[in-house]
C-alpha cells in the first residue's frame, strides 16, 4: 500500500467521515496545530534522551509529555470526528477532562519546588526548557484555531468544552514544566529588564 493517495492533490482533503474540506479551513487549521504541538514535545523527549534523564528532565515529566502527546491524538481524531454529520455519532471519540485533571495535579506538583513567579521571564534556560516554552506558544496557537473552528460551526461538539479547557491548561503545564525543567538543572529564571 502506498502512502501517498494524491486525494489532495487539488486543495483538498476529507475528515474522519468522510467530509471534504479545504485545507485552508479552520478543521485543518486547529488539527495541524495540534501536530505541530505533539512534534516539539517529541523534540523534548528527544534532548531528554540525549540528556539520558539526568536532573534536565526528570523521568515523570517524560512519562507526562508521552502522556500528552497520546491524548493529542485523542482530541485530534474527535475533531476530525465533527458531531454533525459522522454516523453512527456511537462511534465518534468523546474526548473527557481526564487529561486536564492530570495536568493541574502535575503543575501542583512543580509549583512546590519552584520559587515564587514574581515578574515576566524570557523563553530560553535549557534545550528542553527551550523546547517546551516552544510548546507553550503552539499550545496557545492551537487554542486560538480551535476557538475559530468553534465560532465558524452551527453545533458545537458536546465535548467542546473538554477540549477547549484542556488546550487552555497545556500552555500553562509548559510554561511551569519549562521553568520546572531549569530549576532543576540549577538556572535560575531569565527576568525581562523593561527598557529605561
Amino acid at each position: 500500500m502506498k502512502l501517498y493517495t494524491k486525494a489532495g492533490d487539488e486543495g483538498e482533503t476529507s475528515l474522519y467521515n468522510g467530509e471534504k474540506h479545504r485545507k485552508s479551513s479552520e478543521y485543518f487549521a486547529v488539527l495541524g496545530d495540534i501536530d505541530e504541538l505533539s512534534c516539539f514535545i517529541g523534540l523534548a523527549l528527544a534532548a531528554s534522551r540525549e540528556a539520558q534523564h539526568t536532573a534536565e528532565l526528570p523521568y515523570a515529566i517524560d512519562m507526562e509529555l508521552t502522556e500528552i502527546q497520546s491524548r493529542l491524538l485523542d482530541i485530534g481524531s474527535s475533531i476530525a470526528s465533527p458531531q454533525v454529520g459522522s454516523e453512527p455519532r456511537a462511534a465518534r471519540l468523546k474526548f473527557t477532562s481526564h487529561l486536564t485533571a492530570g495536568l493541574e495535579a502535575w503543575m501542583d506538583n512543580m509549583d512546590k519546588a519552584l520559587p515564587p513567579l514574581t515578574n515576566f521571564i524570557l523563553p530560553g534556560g535549557t534545550k528542553i526548557s527551550a523546547y517546551l516554552h516552544v510548546c507553550r506558544a503552539i499550545a496557545r496557537r492551537a487554542e486560538r484555531s480551535y476557538v475559530a473552528l468553534l465560532d465558524s460551526v452551527d453545533e458545537r461538539p458536546d465535548d467542546s468544552a473538554a477540549i477547549l479547557q484542556c488546550l487552555n491548561r497545556l500552555s500553562d503545564y509548559f510554561f511551569m514544566t519549562a521553568r520546572f525543567v531549569s530549576h532543576k538543572s540549577g538556572l535560575e529564571d531569565t527576568i525581562y529588564v523593561k527598557h529605561a
